[in-house]
């Protein structure tokens, strides 16, 4: 081998060791550097990280502070806006009320006035319509001729004020059914008897002689109906008819019925008003009736004493007492005749006048002797000469095997006589427990029996109608 190639060995060798080492070193330089670029990346990833981090952290706290801000921001414009809505929505609901209210009160008032203008039409529909109902009523009492027209005029008109209706007699201590309206179907009136017991309504309207109503009452007391008691929210109403001062029938309404009940209602006085006025109607007729009794009685000739006994001359003193005491017992007996026809008709069937109207005659005789004077009585029984031609239509015999137990030996007994004390007052036949001394006939501050007088002039003519 050559020097050269040996050489070239050599270099090739040196090359290769130097290329080793130099492979070696940067090798180990690209370690170093590797490792220090790794170190300085790591420490420079750090800082990062770090920088970062801070940064993160500034920047939090700026982004709360600006959301923060942000939202007082939007909350103060939210605030306002909240507030400007509100403040116009709250302009425009006054605004919106005050529109409708005045459309409400105009409203309001436009119907308010109109239904004023209808309450009063209607106010004044109904008042014309009572008027004419009165004036209705009025017409049907002065075209009543007879004691039964009237009451049945009465019980027709007081029928159209009030739901139901009943009229009731005044009948020897009782009060009988007359007539009755507004009832269920087949309801006879005259099946309804009111005994005299406390606590009635009726019989207190008898007692007072006034209108006595069920929720009006002066006192606490409280009254029964004769059908019943009535609803918590109907009323009730007696008014008594008064003829000559006495009760001779009882009016009974009240709004009971089915139909619907008018709150407040004038029926109670309308109806009040009705029996006052027919109360006058019915005296009217019994004085008209009593009259013509008493003027036909007057016409008729009769002789007053026997066959063949000369008349005393007229226009003396004598005769004209005689005459006087034969026409007031022409008048009494009459009124017995007119105001108990039925009765007179059955008792001359019967043959038992006397014992039939025994009360009625006894009551007119009592009359007589009161009025005409003993020493007439004495020479003439004109009342027991009227019972025989009025009566008993000139028979005796009409008069029963009674008529002379009627004591007429009492027509020469004087009536009592009355002091200044004492003054004279009508005849009573209510019971009482005892009399004042000395003062025959008046009561002596006792409280008398609740049982009734015995029916008067006035009862016994409406007794007689029924």
């Amino acid at each position: 081998m050559t020097l050269e190639q040996q050489i070239a060995e050599i270099l090739d060798a040196f090359r290769r060791e130097i290329a080793d080492r130099i492979n070696e070193r940067t090798s180990a330089l690209a370690g170093d550097i590797s490792r220090a670029s790794a170190s300085a990346l790591e420490h420079d990833a750090q800082a990062r990280e770090s920088v970062l981090t801070t940064a993160r952290a500034d920047f939090a706290v700026k982004l709360d502070e600006a959301l923060a801000t942000a939202r007082a921001d939007a909350m103060r414009d939210r605030s306002a806006a909240i507030s400007a809505v509100h403040a116009e929505a709250d302009e425009r609901i006054r605004t919106a009320v005050a529109d409708a209210t005045r459309e409400a009160e105009a409203s309001a008032l436009h119907t308010a006035e109109r239904e004023l203008v209808e309450s009063r039409a209607r106010e004044r529909h109904a008042e014309l319509a009572c008027l004419d109902r009165l004036a209705d009523a009025v017409r049907r009492f002065d075209q009543a001729r007879t004691l039964t027209d009237v009451l049945d005029a009465l019980g027709e008109v007081v029928s159209r004020e009030a739901p139901r209706v009943a009229m009731f007699l005044v009948r020897a201590g009782r009060l009988a059914g007359w007539r009755a309206s507004g009832f269920a179907h087949g309801f006879d009136a005259r099946s309804v008897e009111v005994p005299n017991e406390p606590g009635s309504l009726l019989w207190a309207a008898v007692a007072r002689g006034e209108a006595v109503g069920t929720g009006a009452s002066r006192s606490s007391e409280q009254f029964a109906t004769p059908f019943g008691v009535l609803p918590d929210d109907a009323a009730g109403l007696a008014v008594p008819v008064r003829v000559g001062g006495e009760v001779v029938a009882v009016v009974y309404a009240d709004d009971a019925g089915d139909g619907p009940r008018e709150v407040p209602s004038a029926w109670p006085e309308v109806i009040e008003v009705l029996a006052r006025h027919a109360a006058r109607c019915l005296e009217v007729v019994t004085l008209s009736r009593a009259a013509a009794a008493v003027s036909t009685a007057s016409a008729s000739p009769h002789p007053s004493r026997p066959m063949g006994q000369p008349d005393r001359p007229a226009g003396t003193p004598r005769a004209e007492d005689d005459d006087s005491a034969r026409r007031y017992a022409r008048l009494l007996v009459s009124e017995i005749k007119l105001y108990h026809e039925s009765a007179v008709t059955e008792g001359r069937q019967e043959h038992d006048l006397t014992e039939r109207l025994r009360s009625e005659i006894d009551h007119a005789r009592r009359l007589y002797e009161e009025r005409v004077p003993v020493d007439i009585r004495s020479r003439t029984d004109h009342f027991d000469q009227e019972l025989v031609r009025t009566l008993a239509n000139g028979d005796p015999a009409l008069l029963g095997p009674d008529r002379h137990d009627a004591s007429p030996a009492r027509a020469l007994v004087p009536p009592a006589r009355h002091t200044d004390d004492c003054p004279r007052r009508p005849v009573s036949r209510r019971p009482v427990r005892r009399r004042a001394p000395g003062c025959p006939g008046r009561d002596a501050g006792v409280e008398a029996d609740r049982t009734p007088a015995a029916p008067g002039f006035a009862g016994r003519l409406l007794a007689g109608a029924a």
